[in-house]
């Protein structure tokens, strides 16, 4: 259905203690195609007996969930995308998002070099509100891949394509134009709020999530 995108049934007869609000279908073809077009859907859960689907953002293994013997569980695979990162399929995004222990810009970027990727570089509106989500659902702020150290004033992602995205905090002044916040952090609100972009110091401690290219597959 998709060039190099699959989706891939992992364990039979497993499922969330707290169940997820779930939504009768026609078939499991049906319950794959819901999680295909919604922007946060990572894994689904597909009952086999009364035909009922369940999304999840996240990816479980079988020790994460208790037995329930009529439970198929699915997860997206992509090719390019493995070793702990998720696809996104709407956004054709392959991302890992890491919320252990607070890097410096310079480190969160460095983990992300050595997977083969880059901090992710939000350009439109639907992955700023993913990562809005992360923040909401972490309640972390979280640097993202933006920087304006080679040239004060000029931000710019990995690839150096400009950053013309509209979600600074003006209002509370950002970007302040520092020489020492050189920085792009998506700061959380407490508020549960749309989060706003911040530029802080390269070397405040942040979750973050990586990006990977992926390459087209071939038809």
């Amino acid at each position: 259905m998709f060039p190099g995108l699959q989706i891939v049934l992992t364990l039979h007869g497993y499922f969330l203690s707290s169940e997820p609000h779930g939504l009768v279908v026609v078939s499991r073809c049906e319950c794959i195609s819901k999680c295909f077009f919604n922007m946060t859907c990572r894994s689904l859960f597909y009952r086999t007996s009364s035909k009922t689907c369940y999304l999840s953002d996240a990816v479980y293994t079988k020790d994460d969930l208790p037995v329930s013997s009529d439970m198929q569980y699915l997860v997206w695979k992509r090719d390019g995308c493995g070793n702990g990162y998720s696809w996104n399929p709407k956004l054709h995004l392959c991302y890992n998002v890491h919320t252990g222990s607070p890097k410096s810009w310079t480190d969160a970027e460095n983990t992300c070099i050595q997977d083969g990727g880059h901090l992710l570089k939000v350009d439109n509106l639907e992955t700023n509100l993913l990562m809005n989500h992360f923040a909401v659902k972490h309640g972390v702020s979280m640097w993202l891949g933006g920087t304006d150290i080679k040239e004060e004033g000029t931000w710019v992602w990995a690839d150096n394509t400009s950053i013309k995205s509209v979600w600074w905090n003006t209002e509370g002044g950002q970007p302040q134009r520092r020489t020492d916040q050189n920085c792009l952090a998506l700061v959380h609100s407490s508020d549960n709020a749309v989060n706003k972009w911040h530029d802080h110091n390269c070397t405040k401690g942040h979750r973050y999530v990586c990006q990977l290219p992926v390459e087209p597959t071939p038809c």
